[in-house]
C-alpha cells in the first residue's frame, strides 16, 4: 500500500479521515494494542483489516508477548513465520482461557497431539513457550530438546545440545531468557543434597548450540535451606535460616542479608528485592552494586532502606507471586494456597518519587484482597499460576500426586474470574486435561498454558508430552 509522506488528518469538509493518518502513526497505534485488539479492528473497516495484516505488526507484538511471559525469542523464528503463524502464536496466552469458557468445558479436555514416550530421564523441565525440554538423563547428562511447534506434528525430539554435570544430584530448577534479548537461555541448576547453585547458557539457534558454564555458587557454611529458591531475568534467590541470598548469575556477583523472618516467597530486579513472609510483605532496595564474590559477604538488613512494609490480613501458607507488569513497576498479585482454598491478594505502587517508611506502608499502598476460592480438593500441588492480560483473569493449574483415590494424577485448570468493576471473585471455571498415561504412575507435572502444552516425568524414569491446543486457522486462532 503506497502512502504519500504527509497526510491531512481533516478532510477538507472538517471531519477526521481515518484513512488520511499517516501509516507510520496508524502501524504504532495498532502494535501497541493487545492481539485480540487488533483481531477485532480488523473486523471494522477495510481500511483497517489491510493495515492489521502488517507482518511487522504481528513479528512486534509476538516479540512483546515473548517478553512478558518471560519466553526466549528463539523459541519462535519470527522471520520464518508466516502471517497465521505470528498471529496464532501472539494470541497463544489467550487460547488456552477458550478451552475453559466453550460449551461442554465441564467434560475432560483430550490432547489433540501426543509425543513419544521417551525413557532414560530423572528429571524434565518444560521451558516456558513449550517448544524447548530441558532434561537431566539418569547419567547425569544434562539435555537440552527441541520438541518443535505445539501446532506441528513432529516424529521425534530433536537434541540440540548435552553436557555432562561436574556433579551428581543436580536438579533443573529453571530456564529464563537473558536480561538483554539476546537470544540466550540461562539454565539454573541447584544441588539436591548440597548447596551448589550452577546457571548455564545456551543459544539455542546458534550453529551448534553447547552449554557454557556461566557461573557457580557454593553457599556451604553461609545457608542450612538450600531447598528454598526463585528465580528471575539475571537474579537468583536462596532462602535460608541466616537470611537470602541474592546472586546476580550475568555478573557473578552474590550478597546475603542477615534476615531472621522466615521467608515463603521472593523477587527480585537489578534495584528491588520483595520477600513474601507469613503475616507481611517487605520492599528493599538492593545497594548500589552487588559486590564481587566473597566468601562470607554478608550484609546486615538493618543497613538496607526499607521501601515498604505491608502486613497481611491473615497469616500466608504457600505463596505464588504473579507479576502482572515489567518488575520496575512492581505490580503484581499474591495467590495464597492454604487448607482452606485459594486466596488472591493484588499490590500496586510505581516508584517515582516515593517515600514510605515501614510503619506507614499499608497506608500509602493498600493491599486489596480479592476473594477466596476452594479448589475441589485441598491436597492438590499447584503447577502454575498464569495470568491473561490485559483482563483480571488467572489461570491455575494443579495435579496430585496422593495414590489415596481415583483422584491421583489427575490434571486440573481453573480460570479464575476477577470483576474489572469491584476487583473481586465474580465467577470461576473448572476443567480436567486428560492424561495419556496411567494417573498411579506421574511423579511430575509441568504445564505451559502458552502453548497448552503438558510434560509428565513418570515413573521407570519415563517422559510424554501432550498438546491440547490445534493449528491455527485462517484467523490465526
Amino acid at each position: 500500500m503506497s502512502e504519500p509522506d504527509i497526510f491531512p488528518i481533516v478532510s477538507s469538509a472538517g471531519e477526521f479521515s481515518l484513512s488520511s493518518m499517516p501509516m507510520d502513526v496508524l502501524t504504532e497505534i495498532i502494535t501497541s494494542c493487545f492481539p485480540l485488539d487488533i483481531l477485532s479492528i480488523r473486523r471494522t473497516c477495510k481500511f483497517l483489516s489491510e493495515a492489521s495484516r502488517q507482518r511487522t505488526i504481528w513479528i512486534a507484538v509476538v516479540r512483546r508477548v515473548c517478553s512478558q511471559q518471560d519466553i526466549i525469542i528463539a523459541t519462535f523464528p519470527v522471520e520464518n513465520f508466516t502471517l497465521i503463524q505470528l498471529e496464532h502464536v501472539a494470541i497463544a496466552p489467550w487460547r488456552i482461557k477458550s478451552l475453559f469458557m466453550m460449551p461442554g468445558s465441564e467434560q475432560p479436555i483430550q490432547p489433540v497431539e501426543i509425543h513419544e514416550e521417551k525413557r532414560g530421564f530423572k528429571q524434565a523441565h518444560l521451558v516456558s513457550g513449550g517448544r524447548f525440554l530441558l532434561t537431566i538423563s539418569t547419567s547425569e547428562v544434562l539435555q537440552l530438546w527441541d520438541l518443535g511447534f505445539a501446532w506441528d506434528t513432529i516424529s521425534d525430539w530433536q537434541l540440540l545440545a548435552s553436557v555432562q554435570q561436574r556433579s551428581e544430584f543436580m536438579h533443573c530448577v529453571d530456564a529464563l531468557p537473558a536480561t538483554a534479548d539476546t537470544g540466550l537461555l540461562h539454565v539454573v541448576l541447584k544441588g539436591i543434597r548440597s548447596p551448589l547453585y550452577e546457571v548455564y547458557r545456551i543459544n539455542p539457534w546458534s550453529p551448534s548450540p553447547q552449554f557454557h558454564l556461566n557461573g557457580t555458587l557454593e553457599l556451604d557454611g553461609l545457608i542450612s535451606d538450600s531447598n528454598s529458591f526463585s528465580c528471575t531475568r539475571g537474579m537468583y534467590i536462596i532462602h535460608g535460616d541466616r537470611g537470602p541470598v541474592l546472586w546476580n548469575w550475568e555478573q557473578d556477583s552474590w550478597i546475603q542479608f542477615s534476615f531472621n523472618n522466615f521467608i515463603l516467597a521472593s523477587r527480585a530486579c537489578q534495584t528491588h528485592l520483595v520477600l513474601l513472609h507469613p503475616t507481611h510483605l517487605s520492599l528493599w532496595v538492593i545497594p548500589d552494586g552487588l559486590p564481587h564474590r566473597m566468601a562470607g559477604q554478608s550484609v546486615p538488613i538493618a543497613n538496607v532502606e526499607p521501601l515498604a512494609y505491608i502486613s497481611f490480613p491473615g497469616s500466608l501458607a504457600l505463596s505464588h507471586v504473579v507479576w502482572r507488569e515489567p518488575l520496575s513497576t512492581l505490580r503484581f498479585d499474591i495467590v495464597q494456597d492454604s487448607l482452606f482454598g485459594l486466596r488472591l491478594y493484588h499490590f500496586s505502587f510505581t516508584m517515582d518519587g516515593l517515600q514510605v517508611s515501614p510503619d506507614n506502608g499499608a497506608d500509602n499502598h493498600p493491599l486489596s484482597h480479592s476473594g477466596l476460592w476452594r479448589p475441589i480438593r485441598s491436597d492438590l500441588l499447584i503447577d502454575k499460576v498464569f495470568w491473561m492480560p490485559p483482563s483480571d483473569h488467572f489461570m491455575v493449574v494443579w495435579y496430585q500426586l496422593s495414590r489415596a483415590d481415583a483422584w491421583n494424577g489427575k490434571i486440573h485448570g481453573q480460570l479464575i474470574l476477577r470483576s474489572e468493576e469491584t476487583g473481586t471473585l465474580s465467577s470461576q471455571r473448572l476443567v480436567e486435561f486428560t492424561p495419556v498415561f496411567d494417573p498411579a504412575a506421574l511423579c511430575r507435572l509441568s504445564f505451559d498454558p502458552f502453548s497448552g502444552r503438558a510434560c509428565a516425568l513418570l515413573t521407570g524414569e519415563r517422559i510424554v508430552t501432550m498438546d491440547y491446543l490445534g493449528a491455527p486457522n485462517a484467523n490465526g486462532t
